[in-house]
């Protein structure tokens, strides 16, 4: 049964969502282990990893035909059929909000028949008429499945989804009832017959395990206790528990295990209580805490406050009471800067299930389901409600604020900068002064270098003048000494000859 978080809620009280990234499918594969009253799994799972759609509802995908088309998909346990919109029925805008659809005429081994088949849900309704192909998950063997090919929606138009696959205990479509947990373990893809869910807080750490369950996501392998699913005549079977007590502070609401149910239901948002029980909830809270109701039995209060924990008593497998305790922080989704409170009052068409236990409680516990036993096993997890991610809209003072930051970061950024520049043309104003000067000072050096050089050649050339002359005079001298010496000689012979 789908009891979305209701979106025009939403939309009243200006919740903007975005767009939700799709997050790759994963196998993972682990060892055995043994969980309470000796019960023993063989841990060999397939993990489809959900998208976390601001705490109202998670998804996965599933690939459906021959050409294993993809779909995004709200896995319900509290329905239990599939149902997938036909191409006829997006083309003709009778399926509103639901963009994608499966072409059966174009898809190997997809056959339709004549037979119609409606769903009425707590906040929707779909027709169509009944078909047979095959369905996959986590990208493994897909099985032969039958599904409604919905021609026609209401109340559907803010899905986040495509699809929706019941994983109730039974099929009831299906020839011989078979749930698709069934079909996959009878045909070995899974090796029991038993899924779980792990809810988290964050935008993708949640996700479905088909034939076993995490025990990384579980806070305690040896505190997992079991309780017996309610049996009733087959059409109507349900994920359904018996519940003892709900308290909470000094309040007890007792009931009768034997007529009180508990719906665990991963396709509601909330926590649901019964209408009476849900009054004196609200009326102990506001007479003692700062709660107030807004619109429609939504009831709110300040995200600081701390409420009461709701407890939930329930007897497991050995008649055994154990109690799961929600605190505030688990059932507080945030809206801005108050936060409704995630429990609200039964639909009045649901007379006969007294609670529903949906994502607010999935998000505290892991919940393990299991065909063979009919049991669901409840186990606390991991999930921290510091990872809840939000995508809500900023306020204007918070626009302003960052708006004014980023200004001032810029301006005092721009500043360093200017300094630095400044600073470096200084210093290269510096350098250059400094060079210009030394270049000029060795000009002159080497000009003044120049005219000594100029001078020593200039007394060189007059000394070597004076020497010259100096020769040349000595010169003078020696001929003449030369010119005596041969006129003396010559003096001589001739006085010789004269003589002789």
């Amino acid at each position: 049964m789908r009891f979305l978080f209701v979106l025009s809620l939403a939309l009243s009280f200006q919740i903007t969502f975005q767009n939700i990234l799709n997050i790759p499918l994963t196998k993972q594969e682990a060892n055995n282990e043994s969980v309470k009253q000796n019960r023993s799994f063989l841990q060999s799972y397939s993990v489809n990893s959900l998208v976390n759609y601001e705490l109202a509802h998670y998804y996965g995908t599933i690939q459906v035909g021959s050409q294993n088309q993809t779909f995004k998909v709200n896995f319900d346990t509290g329905s239990d059929t599939l149902w997938i919109p036909s191409k006829d029925c997006v083309q003709s805008g009778k399926c509103q909000g639901l963009n994608v659809h499966y072409d059966c005429s174009a898809s190997n081994g997809c056959s339709q028949t004549t037979k119609q088949y409606s769903i009425q849900y707590g906040t929707g309704e779909i027709s169509g008429y009944i078909a047979t192909t095959t369905v996959g998950v986590c990208g493994l063997q897909q099985v032969q499945q039958s599904f409604v090919l919905v021609q026609q929606t209401q109340d559907f138009q803010n899905s986040q989804y495509d699809c929706l696959l019941g994983l109730g205990m039974y099929d009831l479509i299906n020839g011989n009832g078979n749930s698709f947990v069934t079909n996959m373990k009878n045909n070995g893809i899974i090796q029991q017959d038993m899924f779980s869910f792990y809810l988290g807080f964050g935008k993708s750490d949640s996700q479905l395990v088909f034939g076993g369950f995490d025990p990384k996501k579980v806070a305690d392998t040896s505190q997992i206790y079991f309780h017996p699913v309610t049996l009733i005549q087959k059409e109507l079977q349900r994920w359904q528990i018996p519940v003892k007590q709900v308290n909470f502070e000094k309040f007890s609401y007792n009931l009768s295990i034997n007529s009180n149910f508990a719906l665990v239901d991963s396709g509601a948002s909330l926590i649901y209580l019964s209408s009476d029980m849900h009054r004196q909830f609200f009326t102990y809270l506001i007479q003692n805490y700062k709660v107030y109701e807004k619109s429609s039995e939504y009831y709110y209060t300040s995200c600081s406050t701390s409420l009461p924990n709701i407890n939930f008593i329930l007897n497991d497998t050995d008649g055994i009471e154990r109690q799961y305790s929600i605190p505030s922080s688990f059932y507080y989704i945030e809206i801005q800067d108050e936060c409704l409170i995630g429990i609200k009052r039964m639909p009045d068409k649901l007379s006969d299930v007294q609670i529903i236990l949906g994502n607010v409680f999935m998000r505290r516990y892991v919940t393990i389901f299991t065909h063979n036993n009919a049991t669901i096993g409840l186990t606390l997890s991991v999930a921290n409600p510091d990872d809840d991610y939000r995508n809500y809209p900023l306020k204007g003072w918070q626009i302003a604020l960052i708006v004014v930051g980023g200004v001032l970061i810029i301006g005092v950024i721009s500043y360093c900068l200017y300094r630095k520049v400044k600073e470096r043309r200084e210093r290269n104003r510096n350098y250059l002064n400094q060079q210009l000067l030394s270049n000029q000072n060795q000009q002159q050096i080497y000009f003044q270098g120049q005219d000594v050089a100029i001078d020593g050649d200039y007394q060189n050339d007059n000394n070597h003048q004076q020497e010259q002359n100096q020769f040349q005079d000595q010169g003078v001298l020696i001929d003449g000494a030369i010119n005596h010496d041969q006129n003396n000689n010559q003096n001589i012979v001739y006085g010789q000859s004269v003589q002789g």
